[in-house]
């Protein structure tokens, strides 16, 4: 991967880290067959740091732990967060407010309902009874990073509507609380018939916080190693990572495409180009029914870098200004590009879906004046590189390997 007249640091295709740190919101280090230590609570901690509150549908015990309280439409009584199984990953967030009559209301609009949109995508909501007689809502989602079964509750509690979203495992245990009987359901008679059948239909029984936050660790370590440009080794956590979510997910699921094509961009990297293609193509007849809004354009993205690595940049051209119409499709660009990077206004983006779209846009346009310099439009691909650094600084979101990839490709397009 080399040109005459640019800088090898230029030129290096790399998956860009601060699309996946926020793809996966979460980038602790681990190993490729077991959880690392920190992933754990210890004994001591456990009896200490949590109330126990029953066992889930996994038949792990869990914990509920005081949760700092979110913005939303009514006042917090109390929100507590829930861990099952030692891992210190929350399993699900239950939050108790004072007043919140209409269920149906809350669970399709509002802050809450907001919040929950920017990180899964969900069904509309269903009618159901907990146990004791319980009106509720229960909707079923998918999760925008990658694509894990999720649910969402609003039933109704002592003061006022409860509001409760997390893996479907942690189900039992939402309804318990709700409730009012931490101790463990005695009395209630077990589960509702309706939230059996919900776990039984969102599979909760094969999947729970330690699988995700798995995948997540392995998805971030990939991410690392591929910004150390140790492909190899990145290689094999990609491949991890797309096992592990195949083996829970199945192999056909629309989300699988997000591991695939962080796998193929690795394998194009070592010149094995053919391997490459092929996961490429796999992961195309898998995007359109991702959970990721972006998937679409990061498939054109990848392609475009893959393009871009095998010496074809008029190729690459065309791909990464389809990725930056995919990406603006989801983001505000031009409202960002508008901004003064000085003013007030000028605040880190914090929809995950729109800084997805927004880092992806940054990192496509800043590949095209690499692939723009390739064609000896020098000029052309500079300014490129420096509109992508300033709309990250407009946006309020300038990480450090972004910028500082930048600053090479800038140098490069330059002829530098």
């Amino acid at each position: 991967m080399s040109n005459a007249g640019m800088s090898a640091d230029a030129l290096r295709i790399v998956t860009p880290r601060g699309l996946v740190a926020v793809l996966l919101l979460a980038l602790a280090l681990g190993g490729c067959a077991t959880p690392p230590p920190e992933a754990y609570v210890s004994a001591a901690a456990t009896r200490d740091s949590g109330d126990p509150v029953g066992r889930n549908a996994r038949d792990e015990a869990c914990l509920a732990r005081p949760a700092r309280a979110q913005t939303v439409d009514l006042p917090v009584l109390r929100a507590r967060d829930l861990y099952c199984g030692g891992w210190t990953q929350p399993a699900a967030r239950i939050v108790e407010l004072r007043g919140g009559t209409d269920l149906d209301a809350l669970a399709t609009s509002g802050v809450w309902q907001g919040g929950l949109a920017q990180r899964a995508q969900c069904g509309a909501p269903q009618a159901v009874t907990l146990a004791g007689g319980v009106p509720a809502r229960v909707l079923a989602c998918t999760r925008r990073s990658g694509g894990w079964p999720h649910v969402a509750l609003v039933a109704a509690g002592p003061q006022g509507a409860v509001l409760a979203d997390g893996l479907p495992a942690a189900l039992p245990v939402i309804e318990r609380l709700i409730a009012g009987d931490a101790a463990g359901g005695a009395g209630m008679g077990g589960r509702s018939a309706a939230l059996a059948l919900a776990v039984s239909q969102l599979a909760a029984e094969g999947l729970g916080a330690g699988d995700v936050a798995r995948y997540e660790d392995l998805m971030g370590l990939g991410a690392e190693l591929n910004q150390a440009e140790d492909f190899a080794a990145a290689e094999e956590a990609y491949r991890a990572a797309l096992a592990l979510q195949e083996r829970l997910l199945g192999r056909d699921n629309p989300n699988v495409a997000a591991p695939l094509m962080h796998l193929a961009l690795n394998l194009s990297n070592q010149g094995r180009a053919a391997q490459a293609e092929l996961l490429l193509a796999r992961a195309a007849a898998l995007v359109p029914g991702a959970a990721d809004p972006t998937a679409p354009a990061r498939l054109a993205h990848y392609r475009g870098l893959h393009a871009l690595g095998r010496s074809q940049p008029q190729m690459a051209l065309a791909l990464l200004e389809q990725a930056e119409r995919g990406y603006e499709a989801v983001a505000p660009i031009d409202a960002l590009l508008r901004r003064d990077a000085g003013s007030a206004e000028a605040e880190g983006v914090t929809d995950p879906t729109v800084l997805s779209a927004l880092l992806g846009f940054a990192e496509a346009r800043r590949n095209r004046g690499v692939a723009l310099a390739r064609t000896g439009r020098a000029g052309e691909g500079a300014t490129l590189v420096q509109e992508s650094r300033a709309l990250l600084q407009r946006a309020g979101v300038v990480p450090g390997a972004v910028a500082g990839r930048s600053l090479r490709s800038e140098a490069g397009a330059r002829g530098g």
